[in-house]
């Protein structure tokens, strides 16, 4: 009959690597979650904002235009003013007691003006420091900017006024730091106060 084998110890130097494969195989463990993590991150869209819509105000004439925000950071002002329009229909509300603007609020990245805005309300935009660019669909639909309208939109390089602008205010680009070249619409006769104030991206 053979004998039992016996049991041998373990030696120092296979405790040692045992501790030392144990170590290593958390830290991969770890860093493969940490990667996965930074993977799922990744596919999220840099400005991610829950899609949302409504008007433009609370009394009749507000009402005459709308907004809506999709969920890449796109607002869209749609109004209802035609050349028939008579009073104040397509007029935004004046947002002078809200920190950023209208209900859209701060995280907006893109406006799109369609037909039917006839005016865009005192500082509707204050402090949407996201928004790189703003587009008007129409070039001929009649539009007054009331003061402060883009004031503090820090990430504003451009800007193109509609060929049919009646009337600009003060304040309208206060603060926008990167904004670069502007196009101003055709007969403007005056520059109003702070228009352009502290708008240190604008060349001579």
């Amino acid at each position: 009959m053979l004998p039992a084998p016996q049991k041998t110890r373990p030696t120092i130097t296979q405790l040692l690597t045992n501790k030392i494969n144990t170590k290593t195989r958390m830290k991969l463990r770890t860093l493969l979650a940490a990667s996965a993590f930074a993977a799922m991150l990744s596919s999220v869209p840099t400005y991610a904002v829950t899609p949302a819509s409504g008007y433009c105000g609370t009394i009749d004439y507000e009402k005459t235009v709308s907004w809506s925000v999709d969920a890449k950071g796109v607002l869209t002002l749609s109004g209802t003013w035609t050349s028939s329009s008579k009073g104040s229909v397509g007029h935004m509300e004046r947002y002078t007691n809200a920190p950023y603007g209208g209900p859209w609020g701060k995280d907006i990245v893109k406006i799109v003006f369609k037909k039917g805005v006839r005016s865009v309300g005192a500082y509707a935009f204050r402090g949407c420091s996201k928004v790189k660019e703003v587009v008007f669909e129409s070039q001929y639909n009649p539009i007054d900017f009331q003061y402060g309208a883009f004031y503090g939109c820090e990430s504003l390089e451009s800007f193109t006024f509609p060929d049919n602008t009646k009337y600009v205010s003060t304040q309208m680009f206060e603060k926008c730091y990167s904004l670069k070249s502007v196009k101003l619409f055709p007969g403007i006769k005056w520059i109003p106060q702070r228009f352009f104030k502290d708008c240190s991206s604008l060349g001579p």
